[in-house]
């Protein structure tokens, strides 16, 4: 049968099972959405790079489901080359996300204005974990929103937490300030954005112009359940799959970096708690009001339990 027409090269795809992981966590590289127009999926062919460092890992092997683990934490490329029974070739990347945060910062600064929803549970935890008020290792500082501007936070020393439920001068103040926060995480900062806001003390990202590290969209929902979405992962196991609180949730978040993990989804499927590397650094958002979580346990306890988990995935207390 004559084919008419200009053969085309695949276009080359594949889908990363899971998203996530850890070290020594078995991810998979799955190439069935690849496509041609003229040869079946069983007659191409394809090699990987596991660690985007332009070394082929693999020959050319068939359409067959790959598997890689990684030694060391970190955000990897992953390459794939796909050609045809004609040699025409197409090239696809992805990032995987390997490891949790640095586990380096072992001096934390809070910036709030205003204690969100009334509650101290973030000095809390931090003294729980063992961290005093100061200067040096293992300790903490309190700052407010006058701050930022001048404040210095220092990439591999500082894991700097920004509080949910903050009025509008504080959000205000960020939006005049983002670039610096955002540089901080991309030259190797650890970051910890509560961005659950209009809250009891009124204030709106949105109003002040706020745009996420990674160019991250926040939308305002509120939900009362949340969803964990793997919970193999340390940050979330254990917990029940369905979450739930008055509320679960305020924002959820889109447009995220390939490479992200989320954690939790609200009512409607849109992340709420998400990990992810920017640059050198890590960040985590959470639309969730972990503080009041961590005070008001409704039903069984669950939630109150994230808050102190992420502040040891950052510091590795």
């Amino acid at each position: 049968l004559e084919i008419l027409g200009e053969n085309k090269a695949p276009l080359g795809d594949f889908e990363i099972s899971p998203p996530a992981g850890l070290v020594e966590t078995e991810f998979f590289f799955n190439p069935d959405i690849t496509t041609d127009d003229r040869d079946d999926l069983a007659d191409l062919l394809f090699r990987w790079d596991y660690t985007g460092d332009g070394i082929w890992d693999t020959n050319w092997v068939s359409s067959d489901e790959v598997s890689h683990t990684y030694g060391a934490f970190g955000v990897y490329s992953v390459i794939m080359e796909v050609k045809d029974t004609t040699d025409l070739v197409d090239v696809a990347t992805h990032l995987v996300f390997v490891g949790s945060g640095n586990s380096n910062a072992n001096h934390v600064k809070l910036f709030r204005n205003v204690l969100p929803w009334s509650s101290n549970a973030t000095l809390t935890v931090l003294q729980d974990l063992g961290f005093v008020e100061g200067v040096g290792a293992m300790t903490y500082e309190v700052f407010d929103s006058s701050d930022m501007a001048t404040e210095p936070i220092i990439p591999g020393v500082d894991l700097v937490i920004l509080t949910n439920d903050q009025n509008q001068l504080f959000y205000n103040d960020y939006s005049a300030n983002q670039v610096k926060f955002a540089d901080f995480v991309f030259r190797g900062g650890s970051l910890f954005w509560g961005a659950c806001d209009e809250g009891w003390s009124q204030g709106s990202m949105d109003e002040a112009g706020v745009v996420l590290p990674g160019g991250i969209s926040s939308n305002h929902h509120f939900s009362y359940t949340n969803t964990v979405t793997n919970p193999d992962l340390p940050l979330v196991t254990g917990l029940p799959e369905t979450l739930d609180h008055n509320f679960a949730s305020h924002e959820n978040f889109d447009n995220l970096p390939d490479g992200s993990i989320v954690y939790c989804v609200d009512d409607i499927g849109s992340p709420t708690l998400v990990e992810l590397n920017l640059g050198l650094g890590w960040i985590i958002i959470t639309g969730q009001p972990l503080e009041h979580q961590y005070d008001n346990i409704y039903n069984n306890p669950d939630m109150e339990v994230l808050l102190p988990r992420i502040v040891s995935h950052f510091t590795g207390v």
